[in-house]
């Protein structure tokens, strides 16, 4: 459907004040935009333009992990779909996005649901962290192995016998 979805979405981009990378990971020790944060940035304007956001769950996957130290984490991994909404009755969907989760309790979904949401949100509106700070993708690694060089050779060679590596 077509409507003022697009030119509210709009409005809101030309308002959204960039949200900072101010919580910190403490186990990583990486810097990353809090869910609070996102909301508490992004509320005001889609109430103030008459927004609503409703998600759908197309797929949700669990896998329990062992901690670090011994304890038990269940992994949740969703698959989300957004529809936004404007007063007129016109929508746009935004996703599937993925958001994926670890809890040792029962708030690995709650976690995943608002990872999904998170980058939902920011990707669709552009939404600016005015780091100073690279991007850590602008930078990449190559793979490690950990097989003997000629182990890899022949795994290589039995997945693709047409190479030779």
């Amino acid at each position: 459907m077509t409507g003022n979805v697009f030119s509210r979405l709009s409005e809101v981009m030309k308002e959204v004040e960039a949200i900072g990378k101010n919580q910190t990971n403490q186990a990583q020790r990486f810097k990353f935009r809090g869910i609070d944060d996102v909301y508490n940035t992004l509320h005001p304007l889609f109430s103030k333009h008459g927004l609503v956001m409703a998600p759908k769950v197309h797929s949700a996957s669990y896998k329990k992990r062992q901690s670090n130290n011994g304890g038990l984490l269940t992994l949740a991994r969703l698959l989300v779909s957004y529809t936004i909404y404007a007063p007129d009755g016109s929508s746009v969907e935004v996703g599937p996005v993925a958001g994926e989760a670890m809890d040792s309790g029962d708030k690995a979904s709650n976690k995943a649901l608002a990872v999904a949401h998170k980058y939902a949100l920011l990707q669709l509106l552009l939404v600016p962290t005015n780091d100073p700070e690279n991007d850590p993708d602008a930078s990449s690694h190559a793979p490690q192995y950990n097989a003997p060089k000629s182990r890899v050779n022949e795994v290589a060679n039995k997945l693709n016998p047409q190479r030779k590596y």
